[in-house]
């Protein structure tokens, strides 16, 4: 492999698309389903424990979510919107 494919690499079009905020990642899908199968409030360890995931990675996807209307925040418990 050369220096240039390592410098580069193209992303896929589902990779530009989740970058845009066209559609979500697979994790933030992951949070907004666990959140609506639990129907109750989760903290952020709570989320993270349930899917396996580190809790920065999973706070990156949640200020997404909140960023896109998506999730809400109360007493650092989060749940989907009620938009």
């Amino acid at each position: 492999m050369s220096l240039e494919q390592l410098i580069y690499k193209p992303k896929s079009l589902r990779d530009r698309l989740v970058e845009l905020g066209v559609i979500m990642g697979k994790l933030e899908e992951t949070i907004v389903s666990t959140l609506k199968t639990t129907g109750d409030q989760l903290t952020l360890a709570e989320l993270s424990e349930r899917l396996g995931e580190s809790e920065k990675k999973v706070f990156k996807a949640l200020r997404k979510l909140f960023q896109k209307g998506q999730v809400e925040s109360e007493n650092r418990r989060y749940r989907l919107s009620s938009q």
